[in-house]
């Protein structure tokens, strides 16, 4: 296999390959030969999901305190905003008084929030979100924005089978190429999700040990 590093570009021998990158992606490497016709035509039309998320840390969890009582629960706020949904995640910090709120957006949200441009996102969003929880602004200390179509090594974020086309793309999308392997949660019925991914891993080892 020959790769390019900042060493410039070298020879790789293995036994067994495993690729887990995602389809856009690996549509920007030479394949040379070309893999089955199945397999390249699940290279060439698998695509993904556009996802963006602003995580927000707070000073508290304020909206327990709301007017209209304690909000709680992950998916505290499902909105027709182009924020999509408010997710609390506050409980995987350690600190029990900090808050944590995402904004979550998918598909056409993102690729709209993708527009905005990066130095406003921040305030844009937090403006959306305030007016459902109005207290934000003042209670707000420190914020990460993520627009994964934007991320060199990704290009979307979780796979998106059209209509009619999971019953051939899944499975071409895992069929092993001779002593190359395909793994990654686009290549599991459990898209999206890590576990996905896990389960993919396992069948890849799995193919690899039954080929020795």
């Amino acid at each position: 296999m020959t790769v390019r590093d900042a060493r410039g570009l070298h020879e790789i021998e293995a036994d067994h390959c495993v690729c887990a990158l995602p389809f856009p992606l690996l549509r920007k490497i030479e394949i040379t030969p070309a893999f089955s016709a199945r397999k390249m035509e699940a290279i060439d039309k698998y695509g993904l999901v556009d996802v963006a998320r602003v995580s927000m840390q707070t000073k508290s969890r304020f909206w327990r305190n709301d007017p209209l009582g304690s909000l709680g629960g992950l998916n505290m706020i499902g909105t027709d905003t182009k924020v999509g949904r408010i997710w609390n995640t506050s409980a995987l910090q350690p600190d029990p008084q900090l808050g944590m709120l995402h904004a979550y957006m998918f598909d056409r949200q993102a690729g709209e929030f993708g527009a905005v441009p990066v130095s406003d996102r921040v305030n844009h969003c937090v403006r959306r979100v305030s007016e459902f929880l109005p207290q934000l602004p003042a209670e707000l200390t420190a914020s990460y924005v993520k627009v994964w179509s934007e991320d060199p090594w990704q290009l979307g974020a979780i796979a998106r089978p059209t209509p009619g086309q999971f019953h051939w793309i899944w499975p071409a999308a895992r069929q092993a190429e001779g002593r190359i392997h395909f793994g990654g949660e686009h290549t599991s019925v459990w898209i999206g999700f890590q576990n996905g991914a896990l389960e993919s891993g396992e069948r890849c080892a799995n193919e690899i040990i039954g080929a020795s």
